[in-house]
């Protein structure tokens, strides 16, 4: 019987000796556990919230994500900072958004274009504003990085302004893209056409078409090449053509028809160097001094049924011939966002889409 005890005995101690051992590994799981919780990091959830932001949000919900941005580029890879250049356009878009009545859009027109009399406009105007409206004049501010913008043709809108890009994304990007940002950041400042005439001088259009010449040329594996291409042909046109309402000429017959300030240019390209630009200027010299018979001769020119209506028919038929004996076309015209790509109101182009997306945005969106 003893024998028996004992073995009972040594059975009990046995298991009690194990449920011993076995709580030890649960003492240190709750140990390592909780030396494993650490602060949640800022920028795990920072695209989602970016997502988040749309023509409900607030100013403040705005600069939070700006501010979490500038701690949390450094940490993302090249190709991630590359989408969220995209994704907070789409984030402007998205909050920069005001649905109107006609009405109202009638009044905000009436309010933004005249800038010189906000006080009163807007103690006069603000009841017949959108909601959204009233929130984004009160709180525009350079903290935000938004603003009203004249966008040319008596048209006045938001914008983000040119230095979000250059102040957030730039210092984190290669040498190509941050050129690209900081120059046009600069050039789109102010606007480059207000009231359908230029805020620049001939000189500035000058300069600026052979800046991108230049930068295409340097810069042919940036992913902004296809934009800077369009920036080149935008003030290549500018300088041979001028605008609508501000022609360089309405005949290109001969120097005394052609405005002398952009003429001046054209001359100081065509003495200055082998470019591509001043390769155009000197075949524009001579365009210009080809009797027009001979040009209708040798450069035949269909105009389009509506082109043949209009009061600037025979300048839109000077103009096509000058195009095709200068070599001057748009690189980019079979490009289905090529009408609403917008270079002239951010620091990057832009397409102004019909609906506005919140998806997490991609290059091709843009």
């Amino acid at each position: 019987m003893s024998k028996r005890v004992v073995f009972i005995f040594m059975i009990v101690c046995s298991l009690l000796n194990g449920c011993h051992q076995e709580s030890l590994p649960s003492t240190q799981q709750d140990n390592q556990s909780k030396s494993s919780i650490t602060p949640e990091n800022p920028c795990t959830y920072l695209r989602q919230d970016i997502q988040h932001i749309d023509n409900r949000s607030t100013v403040e919900a705005l600069e939070q994500v700006n501010f979490r941005l500038k701690q949390c580029l450094p940490q993302f890879s090249l190709n991630d900072r590359t989408l969220l250049i995209y994704a907070t356009t789409a984030m402007y878009q998205r909050f920069l958004f005001a649905d109107r009545t006609p009405e109202q859009q009638q009044y905000f027109e009436q309010y933004a274009i005249n800038t010189s009399a906000y006080p009163t406009l807007q103690q006069n105007y603000e009841s017949h504003f959108s909601k959204r409206d009233q929130y984004l004049i009160e709180h525009q501010s350079n903290a935000a990085y938004y603003e009203l913008y004249d966008s040319g043709n008596n048209r006045t809108k938001y914008r983000r302004q040119p230095s979000y890009l250059r102040d957030i994304f730039a210092p984190f990007l290669p040498a190509a893209e941050q050129m690209f940002i900081v120059n046009l950041a600069r050039q789109n400042e102010q606007p480059v056409i207000s009231d359908n005439t230029f805020n620049l001088t001939w000189q500035e259009i000058a300069d600026r078409a052979q800046f991108w010449e230049s930068y295409t040329i340097s810069y042919p594996n940036s992913i902004f090449f296809e934009d800077a291409q369009r920036l080149k042909f935008a003030y290549t046109r500018f300088l041979f053509h001028g605008l609508p309402n501000m022609p360089i000429s309405t005949n290109y017959e001969g120097e005394e028809n052609i405005h002398p300030e952009a003429l001046k240019e054209i001359q100081a390209l065509a003495n200055n160097g082998h470019s591509q630009l001043s390769e155009k200027a000197m075949k524009f010299l001579k365009f210009i001094e080809i009797p027009v018979t001979t040009r209708d001769l040798k450069l035949p020119i269909e105009l389009s049924p509506v082109e043949q209506r209009s009061k600037r028919a025979e300048t839109i038929k000077d103009m096509k011939q000058l195009d095709q004996y200068i070599g001057l076309y748009d690189p980019l015209s079979f490009d289905s966002t090529h009408i609403n790509r917008d270079c002239f109101s951010d620091s990057i182009c832009v397409t102004h889409l019909g609906s506005i997306s919140t998806s997490f945005t991609t290059k091709q969106d843009f």
